[in-house]
């Protein structure tokens, strides 16, 4: 569901360490992102957001109770017009969705 404060990216690729997932959209300012992945292909990724301040590096967290999803809230907000998903560790993982709430900048 892409909505006005929801950019949503149906991703359903397999990402690792040299595989990445890459989205580009209108400048977004980012209270939170959300990733999900197939419980049994996940790990900990590596999300990188490219914006108005330069490049930022994330390590989201695993949501409790919730395989295969991940997390990061951001205080100040994030702005940024891409980002990049890719894996950890030499792991391999299968994306299914990535979420980015906030609101147009």
């Amino acid at each position: 569901m892409t909505g006005k404060n929801i950019v949503e990216f149906e991703a359903n690729k397999s990402i690792d360490g040299t595989e990445v997932f890459e989205a580009r959209f209108a400048s977004h300012v980012v209270d939170e992102l959300m990733l999900e992945f197939e419980p049994k292909h996940s790990g900990p990724p590596l999300v990188i957001l490219t914006g108005g301040a330069g490049t930022k590096e994330i390590h989201p967290t695993p949501l409790r109770g919730r395989d295969g999803r991940f997390a990061a809230h951001f205080r100040p907000p994030e702005t940024c017009s891409s980002l990049r998903v890719s894996m950890l560790r030499g792991v391999k993982g299968k994306l299914v969705k990535v979420k980015l709430i906030g609101h147009p900048a």
